[in-house]
């Protein structure tokens, strides 16, 4: 009775993803021998141009390595990498920003078995569709981002956030310290301060406004005139207010301002998407500011 071992070389375990187009971080290396002068000299080319290097790309190292002052023309540490979907070879910086280190113990043949795209991504056996991207980041020290942070679940944060340029959150963040932003948020949720303050210390807090009593959209903040008749007053539409929300209002201290036709002023008819301004004088035509608060937790 007899058996058959079939074995194999070592294979390539550590793999990168590729967190942007890579086309020019991916190089090949050739050497030149000057015989004139006995001197060996290095070229790092890349692959500018090349449609085959998109972001979200598996590459695996492939043992060759290049050192600094060893290899002529090198001036940082780089790995060997081929890419199984395009077959693409060559040198990367293992530490650029363009590569994430992916699960270093799954060899390439496994990574071809995933995946009805040509193996790129595998899925979670959990019940979902989701695909395997990467591995989530769990650290009690400091990230350190100079280029774009771009998250798109949950944020947790258990001490602070420092923005340094303009930030763009898309998701949720959940920040139980502080968040210091010296440069410019755009949110397209929420913003909720479950405890604590909002302080704006040098800047501006720039809220939707809008002038006139109709077409404001989602306005918070605007400017209307009075209707100057008996018992003054003006509708203002706008899908910023509901039924709960607190309105402040004031007289735009204008020119044309007439003290002797101003008033009280209070509002009516507060409900979803409007409400009346009324002036406690007659004849009242002076514009009047109004700025709506909503609760957050009605």
């Amino acid at each position: 009775m007899s058996s058959v071992i079939a074995s194999s070389g070592p294979r390539s375990k550590r793999s990168y993803l590729t967190m942007a187009e890579f086309s020019h971080d991916i190089f090949t290396y050739t050497t030149t021998f000057n015989e004139r002068t006995r001197v060996t000299s290095g070229t790092l080319t890349d692959f500018s141009g090349n449609s085959n290097c998109p972001r979200g790309r598996f590459l695996y190292e492939n043992g060759r390595k290049l050192y600094p002052d060893a290899h002529p023309g090198v001036n940082t540490y780089m790995v060997g990498v081929f890419d199984p979907v395009s077959f693409i070879s060559g040198y990367i910086d293992p530490n650029s920003k363009i590569f994430t280190p992916m699960n270093t113990d799954k060899p390439v043949d496994t990574a071809a078995m995933e995946g009805a795209d040509g193996g790129v991504f595998g899925i979670n056996p959990n019940g979902n569709t989701e695909t395997d991207l990467a591995q989530p980041v769990f650290t009690r020290g400091d990230v350190l981002a100079e280029g774009n942070m771009d998250i798109s679940g949950n944020a947790e944060i258990h001490k602070n956030l420092i923005v340094d340029l303009s930030g763009h959150i898309s998701g949720n963040f959940d920040v139980d310290g502080t968040v210091d932003i010296s440069g410019t948020t755009t949110m397209h949720s929420t913003l909720t301060i479950a405890t604590g303050d909002l302080s704006v210390v040098t800047g501006v807090l720039k809220l939707n406004c809008a002038d006139g009593a109709t077409g404001l959209a989602n306005a918070v903040c605007g400017r209307v005139q009075l209707n100057g008749a008996n018992d003054a007053y003006v509708d203002v539409s706008t899908s910023a207010c509901t039924s709960n929300s607190r309105i402040l209002l004031s007289y735009w201290a204008s020119a044309s301002v007439t003290l002797a036709n101003c008033g009280c002023l209070f509002t009516t008819d507060v409900g979803s998407g409007s409400f009346r301004i009324r002036s406690t004088t007659d004849f009242d035509a002076n514009y009047v500011n109004w700025l709506i608060i909503n609760d957050a937790t009605a």
